[in-house]
């Protein structure tokens, strides 16, 4: 099984035009199908068709994109490091404990991802006894270089 490694999340679903005011998104686990419908009309807008049955789903906050969850899909991990904290963890104890990385990292693979974190801290994947626990157990593979990331800048 191949495994992904990205730093950016890919929409599931595009929304309505920007005419529309607003719409419905049904979610059918008989079809493993997310729809985009038009209240006032009931005509489908948009279609979008999961692997397996897609679950609770959000629209974004412009109403562009539709994020649905798919719990017996791939999953996605994300490691939110946008501000990370460097010393006193994992209260902190100031401000001065923080350290403003700017980075969302997203992935199949959980090892792989904590590795890549591991580096916002100065560390390495050897540093963290976890990661090696982990892969050796086979959840994933540290070595977060060799499934080619692609990083993203905003």
């Amino acid at each position: 099984m191949r495994r992904t490694f990205i730093t950016l999340c890919v929409a599931l679903l595009p929304a309505a035009a920007a005419a529309q005011s607003h719409t419905i998104v049904a979610l059918s686990h008989t079809d493993h199908t997310a729809y985009e419908i038009d209240p006032v009309t009931g005509q489908h807008l948009h279609t979008f068709k999961a692997a397996e049955q897609p679950h609770e789903g959000v629209a974004s906050p412009d109403g562009r994109t539709y994020y649905a969850a798919i719990p017996n899909g791939p999953h996605v991990v994300v490691l939110d490091a946008t501000t990370t904290m460097i010393s006193n963890g994992p209260t902190g104890g100031s401000l001065a404990d923080l350290k403003d990385t700017r980075t969302l990292i997203v992935g199949t693979d959980q090892v792989a991802v904590d590795a890549f974190g591991a580096t916002l801290l100065g560390k390495t994947a050897a540093d963290l006894p976890f990661i090696a626990k982990a892969e050796a157990l086979g959840a994933g593979s540290a070595d977060y270089r060799a499934l080619s990331p692609i990083e993203v800048a905003a």
